[in-house]
């Protein structure tokens, strides 16, 4: 013992494992490490599995409403368009969408490179033996097309593969500790191991991304320490890599591409919370509902470009001339609606109805230099005086907006 402190101490650095341990336990250290490079490559995969499942399901239903109008139409290019704009990425490795009536229109796969070798689609095929199926809906509610997403393997193999080598680096280091001291096993070997299986356990199990491993004083063990602890960062920047991903395709899924406003799956649920929000505190609400005057004429005259710059105009405007509290949406087309929640004397749904007017009184200047006047049409209901369902009181505001309308066109003739 003396002349290995003193050997430690005339090399100056730390002692290995074959000085502490001379005679240890081989096989007992190796099922350690092969345990707890297994149980967190295992336990990652499996997670990384289900980020990925739901990532498809949320590509599936954002592309289910950004190639409505396309499939409605049949035009191909567009649905390609709208599939480069949800910016696929590694975990999606075919997406097909079928019209109802025309079959399939487009299967999109990703570009030369990042395409899955043999391999990787047996794998695929493993991991998904089915693709995730999303039906489109048209503006009237009937079922006109398909969307497919086939998911791909390639990220969980690498991930995996990267796990293999780490893994098999650790081993390698274990086999330094063929000749381990029996009295320094418990407390320099095993113990650190033992806590390397509860820290993959807690990032299997608890999701405890967070959790590292303590440097060790031998030289070997605190490598492994750091090797693995490396695996533990590299899976938590996947796994925030898919939360945000996630996030980003379910904000897709409730909010039109063009106009960052609310679409009608949004609108729906919020106002189905209203409801339930004025039925709790009897306090009323109302909804708005807004109709671009002559919309199709102007798409005729200053073509979808400067169809698309009104839409996003009057988006705009919109949101200024509410509060912060009130909601708006696009429904389709040149369709909107707001939810305007509790109001005092100032702020009645017809003094918002009044600045929502003037806000659109000023005429929309185009990217040709040019400027075009719009006009809106808006239908008012309130909550419960006008309506007591969510489908009674959407009759009730687009009746109003359509009265509206009428009496402006009998005006102007």
């Amino acid at each position: 013992m003396i002349r290995w402190r003193r050997r430690a101490a005339e090399e100056g650095g730390l002692p290995t494992l074959r000085t502490i341990l001379a005679r240890g336990h081989f096989r007992l250290v190796v099922l350690a490490v092969l345990l707890a490079a297994v149980s967190l490559t295992v336990g990652g995969a499996m997670l990384l599995r289900s980020y990925a499942q739901l990532n498809l399901q949320l590509a599936a239903k954002t592309l289910s409403y950004a190639v409505e109008p396309a499939v409605y139409f049949g035009d191909t290019e567009a649905v390609h368009e709208a599939i480069r704009s949800v910016d696929a990425r590694e975990t999606i490795q075919r997406i097909e969408v079928s019209g109802k009536a025309d079959g399939l229109l487009v299967a999109w796969e990703p570009e030369a490179g990042r395409q899955d070798n043999a391999f990787e689609m047996w794998v695929s095929r493993l991991v998904w033996p089915s693709a995730v199926e999303m039906p489109i809906h048209g503006q009237s509610g009937d079922v006109i097309g398909k969307i497919k997403v086939f998911g791909s393997a390639h990220g969980l193999l690498s991930y995996s593969m990267m796990g293999v080598v780490v893994g098999l680096c650790c081993l390698g280091l274990t086999v330094l500790a063929t000749r381990m001291l029996a009295r320094k096993l418990e407390e320099e070997v095993v113990q650190p191991l033992v806590h390397v299986a509860e820290v993959a356990a807690a990032v299997r199990n608890e999701r405890e991304f967070g959790r590292r491993i303590a440097p060790s004083s031998i030289a070997e063990v605190d490598r492994f320490s750091s090797d693995f602890n490396g695996l533990l960062a590299e899976l938590e920047g996947w796994h925030k890599s898919f939360v945000s991903e996630n996030q980003a395709l379910a904000h897709m899924a409730d909010h039109d591409t063009l106009t960052g406003l609310g679409n009608r799956a949004l609108f729906e649920r919020e106002l189905g919370r209203a409801i339930e929000r004025s039925d709790a505190t009897k306090q009323a609400f109302a909804l708005l509902y807004i109709d671009i005057d002559h919309f199709k004429l102007i798409n005729d005259t200053c073509g979808h470009a400067g169809g698309d710059r009104v839409l996003k105009e009057v988006a705009s405007r919109l949101l200024a001339a509410l509060r912060a509290r009130d909601q708006a949406f696009r429904l389709g087309g040149d369709e909107f609606a707001v939810l305007v929640d509790a109001w005092g004397s100032e702020t009645s749904p017809d003094h918002i109805r009044g600045r929502l007017l003037d806000a659109m009184a000023e005429p929309v200047a185009l990217d040709d230099d040019e400027e075009i006047r719009i006009l809106v049409s808006v239908g008012i209901a309130s909550y419960p005086r006008d309506a007591r369902d969510a489908q009674a009181l959407v009759r009730c505001a687009d009746q109003h907006m359509y009265t509206s309308k009428r009496r402006r066109n009998l005006r102007v003739i």
